[in-house]
Formats: structure tokens, C-alpha cells, sequence
């Protein structure tokens, strides 16, 4: 394991990842014996491990979104996914600034806080899109 950690240290590598990365693959068999198979394996194991990718679908909002989101989860991994709207950032925006939720806004990630109006019971002042 020392000489694949050492191999991967420039990609900002620790032996956790190294480990995880192994344990996943269950090879049995020592580095030495590794066919060129195996060492892409383990290569591309490790970018999966170290750099997983996200994909972020945007525009959800839009009527026929539910059909493109049931055909990409079906080719992907759906823990991979992340739904994403535009005009819904702008909407919480909105929520935020005329003081209907609080909310921590980093980037374009959001973690309501906490309802402080009551939408139930004001929904005329509800801002529109």
C-alpha cells in the first residue's frame, strides 16, 4: 500500500483513500503480479474514490424534466445527481430578503434556517416569480 500511496501523494492522496480504494476493488493478488487490466482498475477505482463526480441537472422546473431525470438516473448512479433550479435560488432569494425564511447563502448552496413568517397564514404576500 506504501508504494501505490506514494504513487498517488500528488494527487493529494491519503492512505484512507488508498485503503477504501483497494478494500472496494478486493484484489487478492500482490502489486508485483498486477497485469496492465488490473493497474487500470485500480487507476481508475482511485479517480472514482478521490474525485467523485457530481452531476448537476438543472432546470428541473421545467414540465418535461421528470422524464429527462427518470432517463439519467437509470444510466448513472442516482447518489450522483443533484436537482438544480435557477429560478428556484431566485425564489428563496426572494423568501430571504423580504424576511420569510432565513437562510445561509454560500454560493449556490442553500440551508434555510428557519421559517419567520408564517406562509399559511400570509400567502398574498408570498412573492411571485
Amino acid at each position: 500500500m506504501e508504494t501505490l500511496q506514494g504513487q498517488f501523494s500528488g494527487y493529494g492522496s491519503t492512505a484512507s483513500v488508498v485503503a477504501r480504494t483497494l478494500d472496494k476493488l478486493g484484489l487478492k493478488e500482490p502489486l508485483e503480479h498486477w497485469s496492465d487490466e488490473t493497474i487500470d482498475r485500480v487507476v481508475n477505482a482511485f479517480t472514482d474514490e478521490k474525485f467523485p463526480t457530481v452531476i448537476a441537472l438543472n432546470k428541473i422546473d421545467h414540465a418535461d424534466a421528470d422524464k429527462n431525470i427518470s432517463k439519467i438516473a437509470k444510466m448513472q448512479d442516482p447518489k450522483s445527481i443533484v436537482l438544480c433550479s435557477a429560478i428556484s435560488e431566485v425564489f428563496l432569494r426572494k423568501l430571504a430578503k423580504q424576511s420569510y425564511i432565513r437562510c445561509k447563502c454560500r454560493g449556490c448552496l442553500f440551508s434555510i434556517v428557519s421559517w419567520i413568517k408564517s406562509i399559511k397564514s400570509s400567502t398574498e404576500n408570498v412573492p411571485r416569480l
